[in-house]
């Protein structure tokens, strides 16, 4: 809004009211033009937005909206007529007119005006997700052309009264068909070589993909996320559960870390291990950064970062009643492992965390006294790595892994 605002010398100049242009608040920015108005708001939640009124709706980036927020919130604010007064008398002439015969298909096209009006746009995504859902319903309203048996059929029931079919369009804009020089063809042409051709698709052709091509299908890690409309069973029983931050003492808990620190994230992924399946309940990410911004502003006592995220693995495992800890022998995983056995390191009832005694492979730490619940793994094996990654995809068909 403000870029137009700025880069517009002749609307600022017929415009140019005291309250005329963009304007930020805390939770919104809006635009105002004479007596019409803007507003662009985030979604989050969409218990802050509730209550807004509009004529016109865009959802841009619609793939990143929940699609819960935006029906039973978005959608509304466009519910109460542009002019409800006028409206309410042009149905009731209309009803007038059909009662004596004189209202017929001519008679409508006429009297065609614009209602409210909702759009939504943003980069295709994959085509099981909700934005496709869309895609398809209204590709499958404007090719029905307004039959009635089709629309039923679509509908699952009757067509609601005041159905328009000639309502809905799709407009889709590929990067072939835009105006040349409106993006940069080099960078382009680069991502048509380098990247692979689903993600091109969504990014570049308007299309939405099938799925993602790699070794873990993005449809396959779909279709193990619980939902309450498609819940998975366990038996009779859907499995439903949220993220949480705190554990069941009567379960045990898994964890997994990647001691990373400097290219990517350090990582820690908590399961809670049930007799049928295991449920990813908790994750937590930091990095060498993040830990010297919390060093600045007194966040954290500790003074070196694996000592910290060594702490951290131990204030879960007070929440999170740990069974066992795997972890990366590379890079930091060492560091990581030493901190947790440092007596320096550790708090009052705490006890030292020791790698696990494999008896075929004595080490000189198997003697020492703590918890022989660390598993330091090899991910440079290739043998290991591709048995990891097996293992992991038949977990995610069978649905063990949620």
């Amino acid at each position: 809004m403000e870029t137009i605002w700025r880069n517009s010398p002749i609307l600022r100049s017929i415009f140019t009211g005291s309250d005329d242009g963009p304007r930020r608040d805390v939770d919104r920015c809006t635009m105002r033009l004479g007596e019409s108005w803007a507003i662009a708001i985030p979604m989050g939640d969409g218990s802050k937005i509730r209550g807004l009124r509009a004529h016109i709706i865009i959802a841009d980036e619609f793939a990143s909206i929940s699609p819960d927020i935006y029906e039973t919130v978005v959608s509304g604010f466009a519910a109460v007529s542009a002019s409800p007064i006028q409206n309410v008398k042009e149905e009731a002439k209309k009803a007038a007119m059909k009662e004596q015969g004189i209202w017929n298909e001519e008679v409508e096209l006429l009297n065609v005006r614009m209602g409210n009006q909702a759009i939504i746009s943003g980069t295709a995504d994959y085509a099981f997700k909700h934005f496709a859902q869309y895609w398809r319903r209204y590709k499958a309203i404007i090719e029905s052309r307004g039959d009635k048996q089709k629309l039923e059929e679509l509908f699952k029931g009757e067509v609601p009264d005041n159905f328009n079919w000639r309502d809905y369009s799709i407009i889709r804009m590929p990067y072939e068909l835009i105006p040349k020089g409106f993006m940069d063809d080099k960078q382009v042409s680069r991502a048509k070589a380098t990247i692979h051709t689903g993600i091109y698709n969504m990014e570049y052709a308007a299309c939405f993909t099938a799925d993602s091509d790699g070794f873990f299908k993005r449809s396959l890690i779909e279709s193990c996320v619980v939902k309450e409309d498609k819940p998975l069973m366990d038996g009779e029983r859907p499995i439903l559960f949220d993220p949480v931050t705190r554990g069941n003492p009567n379960l045990q808990y898994v964890y997994g870390i990647d001691p990373a620190s400097e290219q990517d994230n350090f990582s820690i992924t908590v399961l809670e291990v049930h007799p049928s399946h295991t449920r990813i309940v908790y994750c937590w990410t930091t990095n060498r950064s993040n830990f010297k911004e919390r060093q600045k502003t007194g966040l954290v006592n500790e003074y070196d970062f694996y000592g910290f995220c060594a702490r951290k693995i131990r204030n879960l495992m007070k929440i999170f009643p740990c069974y066992t800890i795997g972890i990366d022998a590379q890079g930091g995983g060492v560091a990581v492992e030493e901190a947790l056995h440092d007596p320096s390191k550790l708090e009052e009832g705490e006890i030292p965390i020791w790698p696990v005694i494999d008896y075929d492979k004595p080490k000189d730490t198997d003697t020492q006294q703590g918890l022989h619940i660390l598993h330091l793994i090899q991910f440079a094996k290739a043998d290991w790595t591709a048995q990891a990654n097996h293992g992991l995809r038949k977990d995610l068909e069978d649905k063990v892994l949620l």
